[in-house]
């Protein structure tokens, strides 16, 4: 509903081989972490979609990752990591999520009151703007 908070918790692990030379083209891998087929679009990124459709703002939204569960992993700076995790969604997603929802996106008018912009390109110039980039992801925590 307009106005509530959704909050996810993830306890992902990520994975040696998750970043293979050979894995191209990228596909859906149950072999990989839940970090890497997120990043390509599979696993919980129509969750992450249907969430985005969901909200009105992205203060509405709250990801919780387990810090210590990466640390233990050998991740050294968690939120770091977690953050390029969606940076590279949002690279490799961008024109996907923009797309109207019957086509498997969040729609344009979605897309201008969450991110700002009705074009995919200028959103994607904007990952690389860490102001805009600190603010697309506001709703990434590691606790």
């Amino acid at each position: 509903m307009p106005g509530d908070i959704i909050v996810e918790f993830k306890s992902w692990t990520p994975r040696d081989n998750d970043e293979d030379e050979e894995d191209w083209p990228l596909k859906c891998d149950r072999s990989k972490s839940s970090f890497y087929n997120f990043s390509i679009g599979c696993g919980s990124y129509g969750q992450f979609l249907c969430y985005l459709r969901n909200i009105n703002s992205l203060s509405q939204l709250r990801y919780f990752f387990d810090k210590e569960k990466l640390i233990k992993h050998g991740v050294p700076d968690p939120d770091a990591y977690v953050k390029n995790i969606f940076k590279t969604m949002f690279q490799g997603k961008a024109f996907a999520i923009f797309q109207e929802i019957i086509n498997g996106g969040i729609g344009l008018t979605k897309c201008q009151q969450l991110f700002n912009t009705q074009d995919p390109e200028e959103f994607l110039a904007r990952l690389n703007n860490t102001s805009w980039f600190n603010e697309y992801t506001i709703f990434i925590n590691t606790k």
